[in-house]
């Protein structure tokens, strides 16, 4: 707790000092040259004392010592994970071009793309929006319903044309393909992309990764898993959880239910289970990660919700597969940086 205390706080300083050169190297002429290479010596400085920290981080723990790590993973590490039939395609965007990393077992390549990085996130904006609309699914909507059908065929095309087309030459033997979106994407479903008149997911195994290090991390084995439960609390939204989740039974009829005043954080951290899903309120807040929390019951009222810091939730005796569902009204609320932190915890 210490170690990451100490990252944090050198992690804000190192942030300052960036966005004080990136102000004072958008002045141009007006640049003050001898603060620019005074506050370039304090930043780098900040980049060593977070590498220092980070290792030191890993001692403790190899996979928040890869999460902590202020670079990327080296793409030698990475490539020496990959089978054969694996690859792994990152995307990332300078100034206003969008960028692709393709990174195979025994290789990589890196190539440009011919569209604006700024359109590429409007249409994904716009796409995302489509096909989260209940309307479109609404034939009683008929007008409405056909409309955005075809926009949303159009954007699968064209955003398949800009993000899949231009990597695929890359990608002969591949069955596993790891995805690295940009954070500004958000939750975006790149599987649904066409490639001329195929989905993306019709030919490959798609698996989202938060970050390249999620390949470097040590998790458990999954083997034959039979013990199922599911966790549910409406938090502060309407949400009939209880509802919801009993279709689990449908498929297990032995599975586990775990709702209302009985979703307790004790409840969690005493489950012993190979799967765990968990419905239930996240509240992501990016300025001051600690005060992220998961809504569930105190445990004795039925109206008072208990705000049960995300942290807390890593006590929670690892299950071979977690499933996180969460109600928030507000959208792509969950983030990364919850399953990141699973993922990081094993």
């Amino acid at each position: 707790n210490n170690a990451v205390s100490a990252y944090q706080s050198c992690d804000r300083r190192t942030g300052l000092l960036r966005r004080d050169i990136e102000e004072e190297s958008a002045k141009g002429k007006r640049t003050d040259q001898e603060r620019l290479d005074r506050l370039r010596i304090l930043y780098d400085s900040g980049i060593k004392t977070l590498q220092e920290s980070a290792q030191g981080i890993r001692r403790a723990s190899q996979n928040f010592g890869w999460l902590f790590n202020p670079g990327p993973p080296p793409l030698v590490s990475v490539r020496d994970l990959l089978d054969e039939e694996d690859a792994l395609i990152e995307y990332f965007s300078i100034r206003d071009t969008l960028y692709s990393l393709v990174v195979r077992n025994d290789t990589s390549y890196i190539f440009r793309g011919y569209r604006s990085a700024a359109k590429t996130l409007a249409d994904i904006t716009e796409y995302d929006r489509l096909i989260g609309d209940s309307r479109t699914a609404d034939y009683a909507v008929r007008g409405v319903s056909t409309a955005s059908a075809f926009r949303i065929d159009e954007l699968s095309k064209l955003l398949g044309d800009a993000l899949v087309e231009p990597a695929l030459r890359y990608l002969d033997g591949v069955r596993h393909l790891y995805i690295v979106p940009p954070v500004e994407y958000g939750i975006f479903p790149l599987h649904t992309l066409r490639n001329g008149g195929k989905f993306l997911a019709e030919d490959y195994y798609i698996h989202y990764l938060p970050t390249a290090s999620v390949l470097l991390m040590s998790g458990r084995e999954t083997g034959e898993m039979t013990r199922i439960t599911a966790v549910g609390h409406s938090g502060t939204t309407g949400r009939d959880v209880e509802y919801e989740l009993k279709d689990i039974r449908s498929f297990y009829e032995d599975a586990e239910m775990v709702f209302n005043q009985d979703a307790t954080l004790s409840a969690l951290v005493s489950l012993d289970t190979d799967v765990l899903h968990i419905g239930a309120e996240f509240n992501l807040d990016t300025e001051y990660p600690d005060n992220t929390c998961c809504v569930l019951s105190d445990g004795r009222s039925i109206s008072v919700p208990d705000h049960v810091p995300v942290g807390i939730l890593l006590k929670i005796s690892s299950p071979r597969l977690m499933i996180l569902y969460n109600i928030s009204s507000e959208r792509g609320m969950l983030g990364r940086y919850i399953p990141l932190m699973f993922l990081a915890n094993g």
